[in-house]
């Protein structure tokens, strides 16, 4: 029998609500240690019928319902034989008083005897018990030992069907139709059974004491001993209880049921238990396959959502967790009478996670396959593992989106090619290009394309980026550094080094496949990134190498100190557009370089207000201090003249126009 097999989804009976001696329909009469040391007990085991006879006989003249016995009575000493050995007289007659009580009690039924598969009982006894009084005392175990489900009938291997001893009780006084009895006990199920030593039944003498104990009872005998008949409690996890006792005038000991093994409790107290939940109408019937399937289903919805929705470490924890909550989570409501399907779930659970996994794998695969047909010839590989990673495609036949893009022009080109050979030339760009692009790729950004000496790249596409901005003016400081140092060590050599100039931009963009049918290119187009293109001719006219649209200006502002240059009208535009450049980082910010900022601020205001001369004066100041925006206070000062020459666009003075 599997171990998943036998869990199920429902609610029990509290068998332990009123788990006093009142309240149980069921009591035990204990073959214990005590019992087998008793002077009344001196003879072997298997000649304990007179005994047997004498504790069953107390029991029913107290009003016990019926006697059942958990042991096989398969010893006739009437009929004893040992080769050799002549039978003593008083043997032939030692068993009579057990045939009487049989005989006695046939017709009622009230006796049942005990077999197994391996033994039956003896065939005098067989004979006087009668017809379903001989019923199964074995039971099935689940695959870890325990039995969780006690069934009132068993299939024989004739394929009959053969009453249990708890089935055989319930048949004689109910007629019950055979169903199983699901235990899920709160205690353990010696505190929900109430038991009495063997010997001590054989000493009490007094009626009312035993009419406590056995009347409206069904009456189980067995053994409680240390080495027999012992299953693995269901409730082995939970600290055990000790058993029920008595307190009357015949002083019942209390019968000790661990037998020095807390985790395992006597068979008989199983049929005890099942006897007299159903006997009360305690039971529960087992769950519909509907709401069986509406379990498993459940758990494969989370298994498979695990499985898709996160990635395989954090899958694997989270499953690990989620099994351990279902396991603890089925132990807290054992111990409220609910059994779970936690077995059953936990393996629905990794299936599905598995089947999950395993799919999602090959849809991964196969997305990254596409993927890297389709960018890898022109996608750093770490974009590409970006892009293969990400739950969504990238489209390619276009899409509107927020992108940054960046034109980083070499400049000095013509000056360094009167001085180098072809050959030399084209290596020294590929070098200073290279180092463009390297940078470009390690702050995740997307080399668009090389055009001539100049490098197109792009922020947010085709995978997507946070603070994309940020990420862009990052990579533009750092070219800017490294082409200087560079060109440093370019012109220690030969005279000669390329600078650059850079222009950023962001907003809204068309981005996909672009081109001739059989020529495509993945790339941005727009007006976001027309007006970076205007911009890349200005650093030098400014004095800088990065300028920038508002909104990249807006994005980094909490890293970068930004300073607004001037306002321009580019071709195509209607209204004139600020111009940025980062100045340092926010950290490096000094006293004179804020007051130096504050006031190129002031002066741009007043220009663009038509306070010319108050600009003029402010720049002309600036030009000649010492800080890093001189040479653009410079320009705006000798550019005065020209600027007051353009005419106000909605109120808006003192902006260049350019035209390329």
């Amino acid at each position: 029998m599997s171990i998943f097999s036998n869990f199920h989804l429902q609610k029990l009976v509290d068998l332990d609500k009123d788990s006093s001696d009142n309240a149980s329909s069921t009591v035990v009469i204990a073959v214990d240690e005590p019992t087998l040391a008793a002077p009344e007990a001196q003879v072997p085991r298997a000649m304990f019928s007179p005994l047997f006879a004498e504790v069953a006989s107390k029991a029913l003249q107290a009003g016990a319902k019926n006697v059942i016995f958990d042991v096989v009575m398969e010893f006739d000493t009437a009929r004893w034989g040992l080769g050799g050995v002549e039978r003593p007289e008083e043997f032939s007659k030692f068993d009579t008083p057990f045939l009487t009580l049989l005989g006695k009690h046939r017709k009622e039924k009230k006796i049942i005897l005990a077999r197994t598969a391996s033994g039956i009982p003896a065939e005098r006894f067989r004979a006087l018990a009668g017809t379903g009084a001989i019923a199964l005392a074995e039971l099935p175990l689940d695959a870890d030992g325990v039995i969780r489900q006690i069934p009132l009938a068993l299939e024989t291997v004739s394929g009959r069907k053969a009453f249990t001893l708890a089935g055989a009780a319930l048949q004689l006084e109910k007629g019950l139709d055979i169903e199983p009895s699901i235990l899920a006990p709160k205690k353990r199920l010696t505190a929900l059974v109430p038991s009495v030593p063997m010997i001590d039944v054989i000493r009490c003498g007094d009626s009312e004491a035993l009419q406590e104990i056995f009347q409206h009872r069904t009456v189980l005998i067995g053994s409680v001993l240390p080495d027999e008949d012992r299953i693995l409690a269901p409730d082995r996890f939970i600290s055990p209880s000790h058993s029920l006792s008595y307190v009357s005038k015949c002083k019942f000991a209390p019968v000790n049921t661990f037998g020095g093994n807390a985790r395992s409790i006597p068979g008989v107290f199983y049929h005890a238990a099942a006897i007299d939940s159903l006997s009360r109408g305690l039971h529960s019937q087992l769950p519909s396959k509907l709401i069986l399937s509406i379990v498993s289903a459940i758990a494969s919805v989370i298994g498979a959502w695990l499985a898709v929705s996160v990635g395989p470490r954090f899958g694997v924890a989270a499953l690990l967790v989620v099994s351990i909550l279902i396991f603890v989570g089925s132990l807290f409501l054992m111990n409220e009478q609910v059994v779970v399907p936690s077995g059953r779930s936990i393996l629905t659970l990794f299936i599905a996670f598995f089947a999950g996994w395993g799919f999602k794998i090959l849809v991964l695969e196969r997305r990254a396959i596409n993927l890297r047909r389709n960018f890898g010839f022109y996608l750093a590989p770490q974009l590409v593992d970006r892009l293969a990673n990400s739950a969504e495609m990238p489209r390619l036949d276009g899409e509107m989106r927020e992108i940054t893009v960046m034109f980083a022009d070499l400049s000095g080109f013509t000056a360094l090619s009167e001085v180098v050979d072809s050959r030399t030339l084209t290596e020294t760009i590929n070098r200073y290009l290279s180092t463009i692009a390297e940078v470009v790729d390690l702050s995740g950004g997307y080399v668009d394309k090389f055009i001539g000496d100049a490098v197109m790249a792009i922020w947010n596409a085709p995978a997507n980026l946070d603070n994309h901005e940020t990420s862009a003016v990052k990579a533009a400081w750092s070219i800017e550094r490294q082409i200087l140092a560079m060109a440093a060590a370019d012109m220690h050599e030969n005279g000669r080094g390329l600078d650059v100039k850079i222009a950023i931009n962001s907003g809204l963009a068309t981005v996909g496949n672009v081109g001739a049918k059989r020529r495509l290119s993945y790339s941005a187009i727009g007006e976001t990134v027309n007006v970076a293109a205007r911009f890349e001719n200005l650093g030098p006219i400014f004095g800088v190498r990065t300028v920038m649209g508002t909104e990249t200006a807006r994005a980094v502002q909490g890293e970068f100190v930004m300073l607004p240059l001037a306002d321009v009208l580019v071709r195509g535009k209607s209204l004139p557009i600020t111009v940025w450049t980062p100045l340092m980082s926010v950290s490096e910010l000094s006293d004179n370089d804020e007051a130096f900022k504050t006031d190129y601020e002031n002066a741009l205001s007043d220009l663009r207000v038509g306070n010319f001369d108050q600009a003029e004066e402010a720049w002309t100041v600036l030009a000649s201090s010492d800080w890093q925006a001189a040479a653009a206070a410079k320009f705006m000062a000798v550019s005065i003249s020209q600027l007051r020459e353009a005419p106000s666009i909605e109120g808006v003075f003192g902006y260049l126009r350019i035209d390329k």
